[in-house]
C-alpha cells in the first residue's frame, strides 16, 4: 500500500518514525521548507528513496501528474493548514484524508485547539475525515476526545491531541490495510458546523469585563510555549503602552474595584480587577522582554478597554 503524507513541523517526525508496517510504503512526503526539522525531512526522504515536495508544489500540474504515475493508495494531510486542490482529490485509488485536531463540524477550520479552550471546552476531539471540496467537511472515519483539564494549556492540548490522532491514524492505516472499502463514511451535520478563520479573538486583547475563569482560559489558548502562537500573545494596553500577558493565576478574594483596574500587592506583585476574582500576574513582557510589572506600573493605572 502506498501512501503520500502532507505534513506539518514535529508531528510530522513522530508520524514518520511510527509508520513502520511492512505492507506499506511511504512513497513521498510534503513539508514547509521553513520548517525547523526540514533537514530531518530531507535526510528521511534520502534515506529511504521517497519523494520531497514543499508544500506550495501541492497546487503544481507536476504533482498532480506524479500522484497519478505513482498509483498512490491513500493521501494524509496530517495537523496542515494546506488548502487541497479539488482536482487532485480523487486521485489516490483509496482516498484522500485530513487528520484535524478539532471535534466536526463544530471546530472547522483554523486553530481548533486555542478555540475550543478559549470557548471553555470540557473535551477536546480529534477526527479524521475524508477529504471534500469544502474544507474540513468531508465525512468522517474516526473521532476521539480527551478531557481538558483546568491548567492544560494550548501547548499541552495540542501534544495530548498529536497522541490521539497517532491512535487514529494506526487503526485506520490497519483498517485499510485489511478491508479498505469499510473504512467508515459518516457524514457530519452540516447544520452544527462553524468555520473558524485567522481572524484573533478581540485582536489579542484581553476583555477584562468578563469573569475571571473567562479570562483565565483567553490566556492559556494563547500558551503554546516554548513553541510560537498563532495568535502571538494575549495583550493589553496601558498609558499608551502595549504589555503581554503570559501566565496569570485566579485569586480566591473577590473584586472590590471595576474591571480593569491594577492593584499593587505589598511592593510583591500585581494583580487585575475582573468582574468577580482578582487575577494575579505571574509574568509579562514589553518590548519583547519579560519584566518585573512592578517597575511599570501602580495602583492609579487603568487598563484601556478594547473589544472588537
Amino acid at each position: 500500500m502506498k501512501i503520500f503524507l502532507i505534513l506539518n513541523e514535529s508531528i510530522g517526525r513522530r508520524i514518520l518514525t511510527s509508520l513502520n508496517y511492512d505492507f506499506i510504503k511511504i512513497s513521498g512526503i510534503c513539508v514547509n521548507k521553513k520548517s525547523n526539522d526540514y533537514n530531518f525531512f530531507l535526510n528521511y526522504s534520502k534515506k529511504n528513496c521517497c519523494k520531497l515536495f514543499g508544500h506550495k508544489n501541492i497546487k503544481c500540474k507536476d504533482f498532480k501528474i506524479w500522484l497519478r504515475k505513482n498509483s498512490i493508495d491513500i493521501v494524509l494531510n496530517i495537523f496542515s493548514y494546506e488548502i487541497i486542490p479539488p482536482d487532485i482529490i480523487n486521485i489516490p485509488k483509496i482516498g484522500f484524508f485530513n487528520l484535524h485536531p478539532g471535534k466536526l463540524p463544530e471546530y472547522s477550520g483554523l486553530n481548533p485547539i486555542s478555540w475550543s479552550i478559549l470557548n471553555g471546552e470540557k473535551n477536546h476531539y480529534v477526527t479524521l475525515h475524508w477529504i471534500s471540496k469544502k474544507i474540513d467537511a468531508g465525512p468522517v472515519v474516526y473521532s476521539k476526545f480527551f478531557k481538558i483539564y483546568k491548567n492544560d494549556t494550548a501547548i499541552k492540548v495540542m501534544q495530548n491531541s498529536v497522541d490521539l490522532g497517532l491512535c487514529l491514524l494506526h487503526k485506520f492505516i490497519q483498517q485499510a490495510n485489511k478491508d479498505s472499502k469499510r473504512i467508515p463514511k459518516i457524514k457530519q451535520r452540516i447544520n452544527k458546523r462553524k468555520y473558524y478563520t485567522k481572524k484573533i479573538p478581540n485582536n489579542g486583547f484581553i476583555n477584562w469585563n468578563l469573569k475571571a475563569n473567562q479570562i483565565y482560559d483567553f490566556i492559556r489558548a494563547f500558551d503554546y510555549k516554548p513553541y510560537n502562537s498563532f495568535w502571538l500573545e494575549p495583550k493589553i494596553k496601558i498609558n499608551d503602552k502595549i504589555f503581554q500577558i503570559i501566565k496569570v493565576r485566579i485569586s480566591k478574594t473577590n473584586c472590590n474595584l471595576k474591571y480593569g483596574n491594577i492593584k499593587v500587592i505589598s511592593n510583591k506583585y500585581i494583580k487585575i480587577s475582573t468582574l468577580d476574582k482578582w487575577i494575579i500576574i505571574l509574568k509579562m513582557k514589553y518590548n519583547k522582554s519579560y519584566i518585573n510589572p512592578l517597575e511599570y506600573f501602580n495602583k492609579e493605572d487603568k487598563i484601556a478597554d478594547i473589544n472588537s
